[in-house]
């Protein structure tokens, strides 16, 4: 059944789907769904903002109520995401994306050098070469997606263990494994080998504006604090009590981060800075 509240633009023969809610003339707030998910499991950020923001919530093609459109490629997400901001006038937005939303978010404001205002990833995996390591049988798991082999039993295995924690509420669980289990697993497939190759070092490298990245588990590969002595701009927290859909099951706990970190980076970085190599130095304070 189609939302009333969905709104869709057409892009090259592909309806993107995506709501609104706030005043179209307050500060705009961009927000990215995971991997075989939809603009649904974003409700919550959606609902607390919209009393303070222009809130946009987007479904990635092949997605929720968007059009399919392969290969799915990140390259192909990104210049979604770029034409939407430009054909709604989104002026500076706030980008606050989940999983491999937040990978797109960070894409987004490298690519844009300093009109997106501030970036958000919400337990993103940012060392993929790590995930085989950091579960048992993760490694297995993820060779059957890239090859293909037995990838429907994979993808199961994979979403329950790796996406629901154990102190998550059951029925939000079910929900969220309803959605995934409803967008076409080649969209998975697609993208799989792209995302454990994403640099994520490079890439929080390049953006020029605030990065905020907020983990379900401190020390997971989804914990870029090791980064944080070479990047200033990068700021990291992580939940109590909560899986990998952190804005589902412990709402509160981010949104009092993003407010926090908001606050922070309006005071810190009214403007943009250079983007700046993992490992230059840094500028030294006025004497």
């Amino acid at each position: 059944m189609t939302d009333p509240r969905v709104r869709h633009l057409t892009r090259d023969g592909i309806r993107i789907a995506f709501e609104e809610a706030g005043d179209g003339a307050a500060p705009p707030l961009l927000l990215v769904h995971g991997l075989s998910c939809d603009r649904t499991l974003m409700r919550p950020l959606l609902e607390r903002y919209a009393a303070s923001r222009h809130v946009v919530s987007v479904d990635l093609r092949g997605h929720g109520e968007s059009d399919p459109g392969g290969p799915y490629r990140v390259e192909l997400f990104v210049d979604d995401l770029e034409w939407l901001v430009s054909q709604l006038d989104l002026e500076r937005p706030v980008v606050v994306g989940h999983s491999l939303g937040g990978l797109l978010a960070v894409e987004l404001g490298a690519r844009r050098h300093g009109d997106v205002g501030a970036v958000v990833a919400l337990d993103t995996i940012f060392f993929p070469d790590e995930l085989a390591s950091w579960r048992p049988g993760l490694g297995a798991m993820l060779g059957k997606l890239s090859s293909g082999q037995d990838a429907e039993a994979a993808h199961e295995t994979w979403i329950r263990t790796v996406h629901i924690g154990p102190a998550d509420d059951p029925v939000t669980a079910e929900r969220i494994l309803e959605v995934m289990r409803r967008t076409p697993l080649s969209v998975t497939l697609d993208l799989v080998d792209e995302i454990r190759a994403w640099d994520s070092r490079h890439a929080l490298g390049r953006v020029p504006v605030p990065v905020l990245v907020v983990c379900a588990e401190a020390g997971s590969p989804q914990d870029p604090s090791r980064l944080c002595a070479d990047l200033p701009h990068l700021y990291v927290g992580s939940t109590v009590g909560s899986g990998h859909f952190v804005q589902l099951m412990v709402p509160d706990q981010v949104t009092a981060m993003i407010d926090q970190f908001l606050r922070i980076a309006g005071d810190e970085h009214v403007e943009a800075r250079e983007p700046r190599p993992v490992g230059a130095a840094r500028s030294q304070p006025p004497s």
